[in-house]
Protein backbone atom coordinates (compact mmCIF):
# COMPACT_ATOMS: atom_id res chain seq x y z
CA UNK A 1 0.00 0.00 0.00
CA UNK A 2 2.81 2.38 0.83
CA UNK A 3 4.47 1.65 -2.52
CA UNK A 4 1.17 2.22 -4.34
CA UNK A 5 0.67 5.56 -2.61
CA UNK A 6 4.21 6.54 -3.53
CA UNK A 7 3.66 5.79 -7.24
CA UNK A 8 0.25 7.48 -7.20
CA UNK A 9 1.75 10.64 -5.69
CA UNK A 10 4.52 10.55 -8.29
CA UNK A 11 2.02 10.25 -11.15
CA UNK A 12 -0.08 13.10 -9.70
CA UNK A 13 3.02 15.30 -9.39
CA UNK A 14 4.02 14.57 -13.01
CA UNK A 15 0.45 15.30 -14.22
CA UNK A 16 0.33 18.61 -12.33
CA UNK A 17 3.73 19.58 -13.72
CA UNK A 18 2.63 18.85 -17.31
CA UNK A 19 -0.70 20.63 -16.79
CA UNK A 20 1.13 23.70 -15.44
CA UNK A 21 3.53 23.63 -18.41
CA UNK A 22 0.59 23.39 -20.85
CA UNK A 23 -1.17 26.30 -19.16
CA UNK A 24 1.97 28.41 -19.29
CA UNK A 25 2.44 27.52 -22.96
CA UNK A 26 -1.17 28.46 -23.78
CA UNK A 27 -0.81 31.73 -21.89
CA UNK A 28 2.43 32.45 -23.74
CA UNK A 29 0.80 31.71 -27.11
CA UNK A 30 -2.15 33.94 -26.22
CA UNK A 31 0.18 36.78 -25.21
CA UNK A 32 2.13 36.45 -28.47
CA UNK A 33 -1.09 36.48 -30.48
CA UNK A 34 -2.34 39.54 -28.60
CA UNK A 35 0.97 41.33 -29.18
CA UNK A 36 0.78 40.45 -32.88
CA UNK A 37 -2.78 41.83 -33.14
CA UNK A 38 -1.83 45.07 -31.39
CA UNK A 39 1.31 45.46 -33.49
CA UNK A 40 -0.64 44.82 -36.71
CA UNK A 41 -3.28 47.38 -35.68
CA UNK A 42 -0.71 50.13 -35.10
CA UNK A 43 1.20 49.29 -38.30
CA UNK A 44 -2.06 49.42 -40.27
CA UNK A 45 -2.96 52.72 -38.60
CA UNK A 46 0.45 54.21 -39.41
CA UNK A 47 0.26 53.10 -43.05
CA UNK A 48 -3.26 54.53 -43.34
CA UNK A 49 -2.08 57.85 -41.90
CA UNK A 50 0.73 57.90 -44.46
CA UNK A 51 -1.76 57.17 -47.23
CA UNK A 52 -3.95 60.00 -45.96
CA UNK A 53 -1.06 62.45 -46.36
CA UNK A 54 -0.28 61.41 -49.95
CA UNK A 55 -1.28 63.86 -52.69
CA UNK A 56 -3.80 62.32 -55.11
CA UNK A 57 -6.24 63.50 -57.80
CA UNK A 58 -9.89 63.49 -56.76
CA UNK A 59 -12.97 63.87 -58.97
CA UNK A 60 -15.89 65.91 -57.64
CA UNK A 61 -19.23 66.19 -59.40
CA UNK A 62 -21.57 69.06 -58.49
CA UNK A 63 -24.95 67.53 -59.30
CA UNK A 64 -27.60 70.11 -58.46
CA UNK A 65 -28.91 72.74 -56.08
CA UNK A 66 -32.12 72.23 -54.09
CA UNK A 67 -34.47 75.03 -52.97
CA UNK A 68 -31.94 77.82 -53.31
CA UNK A 69 -32.91 81.32 -52.07
CA UNK A 70 -34.48 83.90 -54.38
CA UNK A 71 -31.91 86.37 -55.66
CA UNK A 72 -33.67 88.13 -58.55
CA UNK A 73 -36.82 89.74 -57.22
CA UNK A 74 -38.16 90.66 -60.66
CA UNK A 75 -38.77 87.02 -61.65
CA UNK A 76 -38.43 85.31 -58.22
CA UNK A 77 -35.58 83.22 -59.55
CA UNK A 78 -31.78 83.11 -59.38
CA UNK A 79 -28.77 82.58 -61.65
CA UNK A 80 -26.53 80.41 -59.44
CA UNK A 81 -23.00 79.27 -60.13
CA UNK A 82 -20.46 77.39 -58.01
CA UNK A 83 -17.01 78.38 -56.78
CA UNK A 84 -15.21 75.20 -55.72
CA UNK A 85 -12.15 75.72 -53.53
CA UNK A 86 -9.86 73.22 -51.82
CA UNK A 87 -8.20 73.98 -48.48
CA UNK A 88 -5.27 72.10 -47.00
CA UNK A 89 -4.99 71.05 -43.35
CA UNK A 90 -3.79 74.57 -42.45
CA UNK A 91 -6.92 76.19 -43.99
CA UNK A 92 -4.87 77.54 -46.90
CA UNK A 93 -6.43 77.56 -50.34
CA UNK A 94 -4.58 75.34 -52.82
CA UNK A 95 -7.04 75.03 -55.73
CA UNK A 96 -9.98 77.01 -57.08
CA UNK A 97 -12.49 76.26 -59.86
CA UNK A 98 -15.32 78.47 -61.12
CA UNK A 99 -18.41 76.83 -62.60
CA UNK A 100 -20.81 78.03 -65.27
CA UNK A 101 -24.05 79.75 -64.14
CA UNK A 102 -27.47 78.15 -64.60
CA UNK A 103 -30.01 80.87 -65.35
CA UNK A 104 -33.53 81.48 -64.02
CA UNK A 105 -33.94 78.58 -61.58
CA UNK A 106 -33.96 77.81 -57.86
CA UNK A 107 -33.23 74.12 -58.46
CA UNK A 108 -30.30 74.20 -60.89
CA UNK A 109 -29.04 71.03 -62.53
CA UNK A 110 -25.30 71.66 -62.63
CA UNK A 111 -23.79 68.24 -63.49
CA UNK A 112 -20.33 69.84 -63.56
CA UNK A 113 -17.27 67.68 -62.92
CA UNK A 114 -13.98 68.89 -61.51
CA UNK A 115 -10.78 66.90 -61.14
CA UNK A 116 -8.74 68.22 -58.24
CA UNK A 117 -5.14 68.01 -59.53
CA UNK A 118 -3.84 66.92 -56.15
CA UNK A 119 -4.80 67.06 -52.48
CA UNK A 120 -4.28 64.93 -49.39
CA UNK A 121 -6.91 63.19 -47.31
CA UNK A 122 -6.72 65.98 -44.74
CA UNK A 123 -8.01 68.58 -47.23
CA UNK A 124 -11.41 70.24 -47.09
CA UNK A 125 -13.78 70.98 -49.98
CA UNK A 126 -15.55 74.37 -49.88
CA UNK A 127 -18.57 74.92 -52.13
CA UNK A 128 -19.63 78.57 -52.45
CA UNK A 129 -22.89 79.27 -54.27
CA UNK A 130 -23.15 82.73 -55.85
CA UNK A 131 -25.89 84.40 -57.91
CA UNK A 132 -24.69 85.93 -61.19
CA UNK A 133 -25.90 89.49 -61.73
CA UNK A 134 -24.98 92.16 -64.23
CA UNK A 135 -23.80 94.75 -61.71
CA UNK A 136 -23.01 92.82 -58.53
CA UNK A 137 -23.07 89.10 -57.73
CA UNK A 138 -24.80 87.94 -54.56
CA UNK A 139 -23.72 85.25 -52.12
CA UNK A 140 -26.34 82.50 -51.75
CA UNK A 141 -24.53 80.32 -49.20
CA UNK A 142 -21.52 78.15 -48.50
CA UNK A 143 -20.96 74.55 -47.37
CA UNK A 144 -17.98 72.42 -46.38
CA UNK A 145 -17.00 68.79 -46.92
CA UNK A 146 -13.93 67.43 -45.05
CA UNK A 147 -12.29 64.58 -46.96
CA UNK A 148 -11.40 62.88 -43.69
CA UNK A 149 -13.90 62.56 -40.83
CA UNK A 150 -12.32 60.90 -37.79
CA UNK A 151 -15.50 61.20 -35.69
CA UNK A 152 -17.40 58.59 -37.71
CA UNK A 153 -14.26 57.03 -39.28
CA UNK A 154 -15.54 57.64 -42.82
CA UNK A 155 -12.74 58.52 -45.25
CA UNK A 156 -14.23 60.39 -48.20
CA UNK A 157 -10.90 60.54 -50.03
CA UNK A 158 -10.70 56.73 -50.01
CA UNK A 159 -14.31 55.61 -50.44
CA UNK A 160 -15.98 58.55 -52.15
CA UNK A 161 -19.67 59.12 -51.54
CA UNK A 162 -22.87 60.99 -52.32
CA UNK A 163 -23.66 64.03 -50.17
CA UNK A 164 -26.32 66.71 -49.68
CA UNK A 165 -24.82 69.70 -47.90
CA UNK A 166 -26.90 72.50 -46.38
CA UNK A 167 -25.92 76.04 -47.35
CA UNK A 168 -24.85 78.25 -44.45
CA UNK A 169 -23.29 81.65 -43.82
CA UNK A 170 -19.93 82.60 -45.30
CA UNK A 171 -17.09 81.15 -43.21
CA UNK A 172 -14.24 81.18 -45.71
CA UNK A 173 -13.51 83.92 -48.24
CA UNK A 174 -12.29 82.35 -51.52
CA UNK A 175 -9.08 83.79 -52.91
CA UNK A 176 -9.03 85.22 -56.41
CA UNK A 177 -6.68 82.46 -57.62
CA UNK A 178 -5.10 79.46 -55.97
CA UNK A 179 -1.90 80.30 -54.13
CA UNK A 180 -2.81 83.99 -54.06
CA UNK A 181 -3.47 85.70 -50.73
CA UNK A 182 -5.79 88.28 -52.34
CA UNK A 183 -9.41 87.59 -51.39
CA UNK A 184 -12.42 88.18 -53.59
CA UNK A 185 -13.26 91.81 -54.30
CA UNK A 186 -15.74 92.81 -51.61
CA UNK A 187 -17.30 95.31 -54.00
CA UNK A 188 -17.96 92.68 -56.66
CA UNK A 189 -20.06 90.38 -54.45
CA UNK A 190 -22.91 91.24 -52.09
CA UNK A 191 -22.50 89.09 -48.95
CA UNK A 192 -25.40 90.18 -46.79
CA UNK A 193 -28.59 90.70 -48.76
CA UNK A 194 -29.61 87.02 -49.11
CA UNK A 195 -30.27 84.63 -46.25
CA UNK A 196 -28.69 81.25 -47.07
CA UNK A 197 -31.03 78.31 -47.54
CA UNK A 198 -31.27 75.12 -49.55
CA UNK A 199 -28.80 72.35 -50.26
CA UNK A 200 -26.06 71.44 -52.72
CA UNK A 201 -25.93 67.83 -53.92
CA UNK A 202 -22.54 66.51 -54.95
CA UNK A 203 -20.68 63.26 -55.43
CA UNK A 204 -17.04 62.44 -54.70
CA UNK A 205 -15.74 59.70 -56.98
CA UNK A 206 -13.12 57.34 -55.61
CA UNK A 207 -10.34 57.06 -58.19
CA UNK A 208 -7.99 54.13 -58.69
CA UNK A 209 -4.80 55.18 -56.93
CA UNK A 210 -2.68 53.04 -59.27
CA UNK A 211 -3.96 54.62 -62.52
CA UNK A 212 -4.43 58.16 -61.19
CA UNK A 213 -1.32 59.83 -59.79
CA UNK A 214 0.13 63.31 -59.40
CA UNK A 215 3.40 64.91 -58.44
CA UNK A 216 6.29 67.05 -59.57
CA UNK A 217 8.15 66.06 -62.74
CA UNK A 218 11.05 67.81 -64.45
CA UNK A 219 11.00 68.35 -68.21
CA UNK A 220 13.40 69.97 -70.64
CA UNK A 221 10.72 70.34 -73.33
CA UNK A 222 9.51 73.95 -73.82
CA UNK A 223 5.79 73.98 -73.05
CA UNK A 224 5.44 77.75 -73.35
CA UNK A 225 7.24 79.01 -76.46
CA UNK A 226 6.32 82.65 -75.75
CA UNK A 227 8.02 82.67 -72.36
CA UNK A 228 11.01 80.80 -73.79
CA UNK A 229 11.49 83.34 -76.59
CA UNK A 230 11.18 86.29 -74.23
CA UNK A 231 13.69 84.71 -71.85
CA UNK A 232 15.99 84.06 -74.81
CA UNK A 233 16.00 87.73 -75.77
CA UNK A 234 16.57 88.79 -72.17
CA UNK A 235 19.26 86.29 -71.11
CA UNK A 236 20.86 85.11 -74.33
CA UNK A 237 20.80 81.98 -76.45
CA UNK A 238 23.44 80.13 -74.41
CA UNK A 239 21.21 79.95 -71.35
CA UNK A 240 18.06 78.76 -73.12
CA UNK A 241 18.56 75.11 -72.09
CA UNK A 242 18.56 76.02 -68.39
CA UNK A 243 15.46 78.15 -68.92
CA UNK A 244 13.57 75.30 -70.54
CA UNK A 245 14.38 72.78 -67.80
CA UNK A 246 11.55 73.33 -65.37
CA UNK A 247 9.61 71.53 -62.69
CA UNK A 248 5.91 71.02 -63.44
CA UNK A 249 3.08 69.69 -61.34
CA UNK A 250 1.77 66.76 -63.41
CA UNK A 251 -1.52 64.93 -63.00
CA UNK A 252 -2.51 61.67 -64.67
CA UNK A 253 -6.26 61.11 -64.20
CA UNK A 254 -8.81 59.37 -66.43
CA UNK A 255 -6.07 58.72 -69.04
CA UNK A 256 -5.40 62.47 -69.36
CA UNK A 257 -1.99 63.93 -68.52
CA UNK A 258 -2.16 67.57 -67.37
CA UNK A 259 0.92 69.66 -66.68
CA UNK A 260 0.72 72.79 -64.49
CA UNK A 261 3.44 75.42 -64.12
CA UNK A 262 3.10 75.21 -60.35
CA UNK A 263 1.07 73.51 -57.66
CA UNK A 264 -2.21 75.43 -57.41
CA UNK A 265 -2.11 76.96 -60.91
CA UNK A 266 -5.56 77.78 -62.26
CA UNK A 267 -4.90 76.47 -65.79
CA UNK A 268 -2.84 73.61 -67.19
CA UNK A 269 0.04 74.48 -69.53
CA UNK A 270 -0.38 71.24 -71.47
CA UNK A 271 -3.14 68.60 -71.62
CA UNK A 272 -2.56 65.25 -73.35
CA UNK A 273 -5.34 62.74 -73.90
CA UNK A 274 -3.62 59.35 -73.95
CA UNK A 275 -6.67 57.69 -75.56
CA UNK A 276 -6.71 59.87 -78.67
CA UNK A 277 -3.04 59.80 -79.59
CA UNK A 278 -0.32 57.28 -80.35
CA UNK A 279 1.97 57.27 -77.34
CA UNK A 280 5.45 55.75 -77.14
CA UNK A 281 6.70 55.53 -73.58
CA UNK A 282 10.08 54.27 -72.41
CA UNK A 283 12.12 54.45 -69.23
CA UNK A 284 15.82 54.92 -68.57
CA UNK A 285 17.25 53.96 -65.19
CA UNK A 286 19.69 56.86 -65.35
CA UNK A 287 18.47 59.87 -63.34
CA UNK A 288 14.98 58.37 -63.13
CA UNK A 289 14.26 59.60 -66.67
CA UNK A 290 11.06 58.82 -68.56
CA UNK A 291 10.56 59.57 -72.26
CA UNK A 292 7.06 60.27 -73.54
CA UNK A 293 6.52 60.61 -77.30
CA UNK A 294 3.21 61.72 -78.81
CA UNK A 295 3.23 60.95 -82.51
CA UNK A 296 0.09 62.64 -83.74
CA UNK A 297 1.05 66.05 -82.30
CA UNK A 298 4.68 65.63 -83.37
CA UNK A 299 6.06 66.44 -79.96
CA UNK A 300 8.32 64.60 -77.58
CA UNK A 301 8.46 65.17 -73.86
CA UNK A 302 11.26 63.98 -71.60
CA UNK A 303 10.13 63.63 -68.00
CA UNK A 304 12.37 63.11 -65.01
CA UNK A 305 11.25 62.12 -61.51
CA UNK A 306 12.78 63.59 -58.39
CA UNK A 307 12.78 60.24 -56.58
CA UNK A 308 13.11 56.64 -57.73
CA UNK A 309 9.95 55.54 -55.87
CA UNK A 310 7.97 58.25 -57.69
CA UNK A 311 9.29 56.94 -61.01
CA UNK A 312 7.97 53.44 -60.24
CA UNK A 313 4.59 54.92 -59.33
CA UNK A 314 4.40 56.84 -62.62
CA UNK A 315 5.54 53.80 -64.61
CA UNK A 316 2.77 51.68 -63.09
CA UNK A 317 0.18 54.34 -63.88
CA UNK A 318 1.32 54.71 -67.50
CA UNK A 319 1.37 50.93 -67.98
CA UNK A 320 -2.21 50.63 -66.75
CA UNK A 321 -3.39 53.58 -68.86
CA UNK A 322 -1.63 52.49 -72.06
CA UNK A 323 -2.40 48.81 -71.56
CA UNK A 324 1.16 47.67 -72.29
CA UNK A 325 4.44 47.14 -70.56
CA UNK A 326 6.81 50.06 -70.61
CA UNK A 327 10.17 49.40 -72.20
CA UNK A 328 13.16 49.92 -69.90
CA UNK A 329 16.65 50.77 -71.03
Amino acid sequence: TAQFNFHAAKVCAMWKSKAKANREKKVQISVVRLQSIVRTFFIHKKLYEERRQVQRPIKIEIICGINLPVADWDNKKADPYIILTVLDQHEKQIWRFDGQPIYCTLNPEFHQEYIIPGCSGTAKIVVTCVDRDTLRDQLMGQCFLPLSNKSNQYEVWDRGGHFRLALDELRYMPKTTSGNEVAMDLGAVDFGSIKPQGEIELRVHSMDRLKNVCGFLITSTPLDEKSVSSSQERRGVNQIQSIRSKKYWCVLADNILSMFKKFGASKASLIINLDSCDVDFSVSKERNQMKLSINNDQMKIDLCCLKAKDRDRWITAFELCLGKRVGKK
